[in-house]
């Protein structure tokens, strides 16, 4: 096994700088200069959503915290360390909260984001600084013992993670199609009404009778009645806080929190909190966690959902996680996890959520969600319909955990020289 030397990443990288710190509420525009925030950087990609402008001439102003294609962007608060490349797609763009690393000629940028996301995690995370906040600042990038690799080495090696990134990019875009598919479908049946009537066309496009819900106050078809959560569910629960409980970070088994759930998965990584067989148990038996459970976070971001699939064996959740269990008698699990993944349960708990710190929402106001039931028939076959779209959604997302692990696993061996690149 071959060793390498290490380095300060400052004495590297040609700069390492930070975001614009300052108010930045009027200064947004609906077109102009990208401003990306750490909620645009994600793990080894760029995330789009939510991304905000502002004008040349604010831009031109804070031009220090500028962003150029090959800049290593690495999040300073709520996930610090989590960093990504800035694509050739961002010609210009500027930044707030972020650390900005400039490569120049002794860095890869992908090497360097690959690093920084997988084996510097621990160091990151050791080097957090603030009493309430943690974030990630620049004296800390700094201080980063990087490898002291030749840039031809480092692109060598980023090339080989790069071919698996693209696998996992193809596999989230082929979720991100199937998970369209079954929203509309749902928003198509059960939001607009217009599922097929006995003769096969769109019920209220058609025609179909609606009559007006005083509960609802609106109108819905007829022989559709009003409901609340409640009624359709048979369990919720939560996980359990390690408190007087149980004590983290011994074990083989992740404990899964709200920053590991994302919409329709769940994330496991060396980040997650893990837990021994013993507090395994016990939250087992708080939990209960089934086959066609649904998680769903209670604080922000309240409302991230997951349909479990199969029983879990090696995970469970802490208290900030509802469990949700379907009463198969009226509904059916897969139509529970998208009424809770709609867009009526988000402004629901967007309005309903308390708190001075963290906003979250309590069981017994989530479960007050009132909606339009259309009966067991109805939801049967949109059951039918989507059950498929979801078991190969989970399908993909099981193939891209693997490679994820596949991926962080080949970087220090390749780094080592314990697994070799032939050209």
């Amino acid at each position: 096994m071959k060793s390498y030397k290490s380095k300060p990443l400052g004495e590297l990288a040609d700069d390492i700088t930070v975001g614009f710190v300052g108010t930045m509420a009027s200064e947004y525009v609906s077109n102009g200069i990208p401003f990306l925030r750490s909620l645009n950087i994600k793990p080894y990609r760029f995330e789009s959503t939510d991304l905000k402008y502002i004008t040349r001439d604010f831009h031109e102003k804070i031009i220090k915290s500028a962003l150029k294609p090959g800049d290593v962007a690495v999040v300073r608060t709520g996930k610090p360390g989590a960093s990504c490349v800035i694509p050739d797609s961002l010609i210009e763009a500027n930044c707030s909260d972020l650390v900005v690393i400039r490569c120049g000629e002794n860095l890869d940028p992908h090497f360097v984001s690959y690093y920084i996301n997988s084996v510097t995690h621990s160091h990151v995370k050791s080097q957090l600084v603030g009493a309430i906040q943690k974030h990630f600042n620049i004296g800390s990038a700094k201080e980063l013992a990087f490898p002291n690799l030749t840039k031809k080495r480092q692109s060598e090696i980023s090339s080989v993670l790069k071919i698996l990134d693209a696998k996992i990019e193809l596999n989230n875009c082929i979720n991100a199609e199937l998970e369209a598919m079954a929203k509309t479908l749902y928003d198509y049946w059960f939001v607009q009404f217009d599922f097929p009537d006995a003769n096969g066309k769109p019920y209220k496009t058609s025609g179909g009778k609606m009559v007006y819900n005083p509960t609802l106050k609106r109108e819905i078809p007829e022989g559709w009645s009003s409901k609340r959560l409640d009624d359709v569910i048979s369990r919720s629960g939560t996980g359990l806080n390690p408190r007087d409980n149980f004590t983290l970070g011994d074990g083989d088994n992740y404990y899964i929190t709200i920053k590991d759930i994302e919409q329709g998965r769940i994330v496991f990584s060396e980040k997650s909190d893990r837990i021994n067989d013993e507090a395994m148990n016990i939250i087992n038996k708080r939990s209960d966690l089934k086959a066609g459970d649904v998680l769903f976070t209670s604080i922000e971001p309240v409302g991230v959902t997951y349909l479990l699939h199969e029983t879990p064996t090696n995970w469970n959740i802490n208290e900030s996680v509802f469990t949700i269990r379907a009463n198969k008698a009226i509904t059916t699990p897969e139509f529970l996890f998208k009424l809770l993944s709609s867009e009526h349960l988000k402004v629901f708990c967007k309005n309903s959520s308390t708190g001075s710190i963290h906003k979250g929402i309590r069981h017994t106001v989530l479960k007050s969600f009132p909606f339009a039931y259309a009966g067991l028939e109805l939801i049967k076959q949109f059951t039918k319909i989507t059950q498929p779209i979801l078991q190969k959604q989970e399908l993909v997302n099981k193939e891209n955990q693997q490679l994820i692990q596949l991926r962080d696993w080949l970087l220090p061996m390749l780094m080592n020289g314990q697994v070799t690149i032939k050209g």
